[in-house]
């Protein structure tokens, strides 16, 4: 494998490479497009494209534009098993390609992240959702991932009884989410997390009315999550029964 470095090297495996081998393609800061097929990424994050000829090309991160990557097969099958909470169904179709490419700047590798994430928290693994979730913060920092991935953070605050913390992560995007009317659908998949995550804080401290109004934000605002809708219906069953709790 070689490392591209400069303009002409790069124009040269634009020209190699024929339209009828292109499934993946990178474009560069000049607006040239690479095409052929991301098979891995260095340890410095650059994304390896294995050309028509099967040679393999390193396109260093700094000089890339844009990533579009074709999605694995495993990716809808990984979200339907979160949705039923078939969470080890989750890992064997996703947790590999995740793992493969994390980094990329491609909407599927780092939704597959937070679904390997997401499953890891759901089957007691704390210390490895809390590593998926903290380099999403790290390597996404500009996209509603790095936010859900301080949902995620918060969730594992909730379990560990450091409320305060979750909180403190928490109250930011539940007021952002407050000022959208239509968010797009990736908002409102952080923002119900949020709400649910909140409703498990506010249980925690005795807030029943509290947390029964953000489970129903979950199931009225933002019901795209089948599982979330779920578990925050049983939660509203539960609090509505306690005849401590004001029902609206």
């Amino acid at each position: 494998m070689r490392t591209v470095g400069t303009a002409l090297l790069i124009m040269g495996l634009i020209h190699a490479v024929g339209p009828c081998a292109a499934q993946d393609k990178i474009t560069n800061a000049r607006g040239e497009t690479i095409e052929g097929k991301i098979v891995k990424v260095t340890p410095s994050g650059a994304p390896v494209m294995r050309m028509a000829n099967g040679v393999e090309t390193a396109v260093p991160k700094e000089t890339i534009r844009t990533i579009l990557m074709q999605p694995p097969a495993g990716l809808a099958e990984a979200r339907k098993a979160l949705a039923e909470s078939q969470y080890p169904q989750v890992l064997a179709a996703i947790e590999k390609d995740a793992q493969q490419f994390a980094g990329l700047q491609v909407d599927w590798v780092i939704e597959a992240l937070g679904l390997v994430a997401d499953a890891y928290l759901a089957t007691g693994k704390k210390t490895e959702a809390g590593a998926i979730y903290r380099k999403m913060e790290t390597d996404y920092a500009n996209s509603p991932y790095a936010v859900k991935a301080k949902v995620g953070l918060a969730k594992i605050s909730v379990s560990v009884n450091r409320l305060p913390e979750a909180e403190a992560a928490l109250k930011p995007i539940l007021e952002n989410s407050q000022k959208m009317l239509a968010p797009p659908e990736a908002e409102q998949r952080v923002f119900a997390d949020a709400c649910f995550v909140m409703g498990q804080l506010e249980e925690a401290r005795g807030q029943k009315q509290e947390a029964l109004e953000n489970y129903m934000r979950v199931t009225t605002l933002y019901p795209l999550n089948p599982s979330l809708v779920s578990q925050a219906e049983a939660r509203i069953k539960a609090l509505r029964e306690d005849k401590s709790v004001f029902v609206k």
